[in-house]
């Protein structure tokens, strides 16, 4: 299916990523190379990287990029993210939700579960229309 080789192409790439990001850190400090740079300890930023993945996969990627990537930020649905958080919950140093500032009165209250406290993804009422980040943990 569709999603099946979406999925298999959001691995391949996250394993290749991964891959360079480790061997940058390898690297690090070493200038004697005449080809290549001195490498460093970079952060990787995933944009959904888990969701065209079934649970199986996501567990397995998570623990790959866990145990490979020193700093990783991952952005993420609660609900494409949940399957693997606790794989990646040892690594998890900050978490922070996007809520969206609305200037009309009222309308529909989103609201999303993290570590069993309820957090309302929207705001009505503002002075201006904006995403915010907010830090929870």
């Amino acid at each position: 299916t569709e999603s099946r080789s979406i999925g298999k192409s959001n691995v391949l790439a996250l394993f290749f990523t991964t891959a360079l990001v480790d061997f940058c850190k390898e690297r690090e400090g070493n200038d004697e190379d005449q080809y290549l740079l001195k490498g460093t300890k970079a952060p990787l930023v995933l944009d959904s990287p888990f969701s065209h993945l079934d649970d199986e996969y996501k567990i397995i990627c998570g623990k790959i990029v866990s145990e490979t990537v020193e700093q990783v930020i991952i952005i993420s649905s609660s609900d494409k993210i949940l399957p693997v958080k606790n794989t990646l919950s040892s690594s998890i140093g900050s978490e922070y939700i996007m809520i969206n500032h609305e200037t009309k009165g009222d309308g529909n209250l989103d609201t999303v579960m993290i570590n069993d406290k309820a957090y309302n993804l929207t705001k009505f009422s503002q002075d201006k229309e904006k995403t915010a980040i907010e830090r929870i943990l």
